[in-house]
């Protein structure tokens, strides 16, 4: 996700980072990519309601997304603009650590490796929290 006044844009089939045009109000500008994930984790029990884990995940990203979505229209007339064919690494690998009390847990997991194929866009490192319920 960008924040400030900036926006993705692909040029030929690279991603870049631009301004938002002159009058347009941007609402978000995200990139997604669809992943199937497997994880190789290992878990201590504390007590009888506590659990820790951590360990490591491997992602396979199938797909990337970049989007752009505008409050009011841009120059255009579009509300949203989507690009598709976003050239992600193939393979990645992420660190994941949480913890249960009972049924409901919390994780976090960052991953150093970097979203976009060298060359073909700017590079970030990716993380990510959430709520788990068994």
């Amino acid at each position: 996700r960008l924040y400030g006044g900036d926006q993705f844009l692909m040029v030929g089939d690279k991603l870049s980072v631009v301004p938002f045009q002159t009058g347009v109000t941007k609402k978000k500008s995200i990139v997604r990519n669809g992943v199937l994930s497997s994880s190789l984790l290992a878990g201590l029990s504390i007590g009888h309601y506590v659990e820790l884990y951590g360990g490591v995940e491997g992602d396979f990203n199938f797909s990337g997304t970049a989007i752009n979505k505008y409050k009011g229209k841009d120059a255009n007339g579009n509300k949203k603009v989507k690009m598709n064919d976003v050239k992600t690494n193939t393979f990645t690998f992420a660190y994941k650590a949480g913890f249960f009390i009972d049924d409901i847990g919390f994780y976090f997991k960052y991953s150093p490796c970097k979203a976009l194929e060298n060359g073909m866009g700017p590079q970030w490192e990716r993380c990510a929290f959430g709520i788990v319920i068994r």
